[in-house]
């Protein structure tokens, strides 16, 4: 990942999705990438369907050169009934996407 590319579009993800900053950097008003893994992209939903389609069309929203994200993040948890039903019994429905 290049570093020093402005990104965009973060203030135009929904309310309920949360973006933190793992590699970026503060330059006036822009929001640059400073390499590696620049984003983590997260949400709250009732199901897991909910929560993922949600993420990834919020990740659509933000842009830089370069980016890149993997599309197959969480769907070896959809498979995985004992980790499900952790997660759903608890509420506890936070999935993690890198951009």
């Amino acid at each position: 990942m290049k570093k020093g590319k402005i990104i965009t579009g973060i203030d135009l993800v929904d309310k309920d999705i949360y973006v933190y900053h793992n590699n970026t950097r503060l330059e006036g008003d822009n929001i640059l990438t400073d390499g590696g893994r620049v984003l983590s992209v997260t949400s709250l939903g009732s199901s897991y369907d909910d929560i993922r389609n949600k993420v990834y069309k919020n990740i659509e929203l933000i842009s830089f050169e370069t980016k890149q994200y993997r599309k197959d993040i969480g769907k070896k948890f959809k498979n995985n009934k004992k980790i499900c039903r952790f997660l759903f019994k608890k509420t506890l429905h936070i999935f993690f996407f890198m951009i």
